[in-house]
């Protein structure tokens, strides 16, 4: 009979360890955010990043886009990034496009000797979009480009055509 009380009190004692181990686990797992650092950055156009992104510094995962919004014309990505990963004051962020291989992923590149402010904002200037220019082209820009085109167009005018037979 005694043996029968002890091995139900271990039975008990055991369950309640596995309960309590069970219960710091969920809550540790319920819990990502613990220890991250929320940033933004703003970019002429947010190439497909979309929310549940990786954040990359040094070819590394370091951190997930939580939210890109359209802002003024702007694609504004709130982020955040891990505990260890340190961002300096003048801290850069590209587009890295999507491939085959993985979906498209923000690249963070820290910069700078203070360290960028929890909240803070990586501006315009200091971001690259995926396009070949780094941003969006306007229509000056094409209308400039495709001059030399119209001017060649010029040249080749009939009536300054001179037959040799």
């Amino acid at each position: 009979m005694r043996r029968t009380h002890k091995l139900i009190r271990s039975v008990v004692a055991a369950s309640v360890a596995c309960a309590v181990a069970g219960v710091a686990i969920w809550l540790h797992g319920a819990t990502p955010d613990r220890g991250a650092v929320h940033y933004r950055a703003v970019f002429y156009d947010a190439g497909g990043v979309r929310q549940g992104a990786d954040v990359v510094m040094n070819g590394r995962p370091v951190g997930e886009v939580s939210q890109v919004q359209l802002l003024n014309g702007d694609a504004v990505i709130t982020f955040t990034v891990g505990d260890g990963a340190h961002l300096g004051e003048t801290t850069t962020a590209a587009i890295q496009p999507e491939t085959r291989r993985a979906p498209a992923a923000m690249e963070v590149r820290s910069h700078g000797t203070g360290t960028l402010q929890p909240g803070g904002t990586i501006p315009l200037e200091r971001t690259t979009s995926y396009s070949p220019s780094g941003h969006a082209p306007d229509l000056s820009t094409i209308a400039r480009a495709a001059q030399p085109t119209l001017s060649i167009g010029r040249h080749l005018d009939p009536a300054d055509h001179h037959s040799t037979t």
